[in-house]
């Protein structure tokens, strides 16, 4: 009779067992979907900051004194003057343009998905992923306060959130970027 009871105890405990080490994989399946997700976005995040970055810190280098910096702005559309590169002699119309792509539905909500394209003089140059979900830039004045007056421009500030172009739908996994801009070629006007 001991013979049964340690076979039925040595049963159940290997499959006691074996559930653990199913969950087990699941659970790292699940995490390893779940890295892979944030890691895409923040990769799409990375190649759009650098883009950004360059443009967004050069505002106004290279344009004559009296001459404008700044050419248009609305929700949709940033254009401006810059050199694109350092040698360059002249500067260059570098536009960025919010494209709106597909609505998805995240979690039982339509939402929105945006591409920003990059122009230099009308010519599409780079672009950033089909997925962002916001993208937003505002030109602020001294006070950190939004202005419609290119002139009064100090600083531009730029937020945009990426959804993973891998899936997922909450929003852990997007990536979110946020950046104050202080272009020193402002401060000339």
């Amino acid at each position: 009779m001991n013979l049964i009871y340690d076979h039925l105890s040595a049963t159940i405990l290997s499959i006691a067992i074996f559930f653990i080490l199913v969950i087990i994989q699941v659970r790292s399946g699940e995490t390893t979907q779940d890295q892979t997700r944030y890691y895409s976005a923040k990769t799409h995040l990375l190649h759009v900051t650098e883009m950004l970055e360059h443009d967004l810190a050069n505002v106004g280098a290279g344009v004559a004194m009296n001459d404008p910096v700044f050419i248009t702005k609305d929700d949709e559309t940033l254009e401006f003057m810059a050199l694109v590169y350092s040698e360059d002699e002249n500067p260059s119309k570098i536009t960025y343009l919010r494209v709106a792509t597909e609505v998805v539905e995240i979690a039982g909500e339509d939402v929105q998905f945006y591409e920003i394209h990059r122009l230099v003089d009308d010519v599409l140059t780079g672009r950033g992923p089909a997925t962002m979900r916001e993208f937003e830039i505002e030109l602020w004045d001294s006070n950190r306060q939004e202005t419609a007056d290119f002139n009064a421009v100090e600083t531009i500030h730029v937020e945009f959130v990426i959804a993973p172009p891998l899936g997922g739908d909450d929003g852990l996994h997007v990536a979110r970027w946020s950046h104050t801009f202080r272009p020193a070629n402002l401060s000339n006007f």
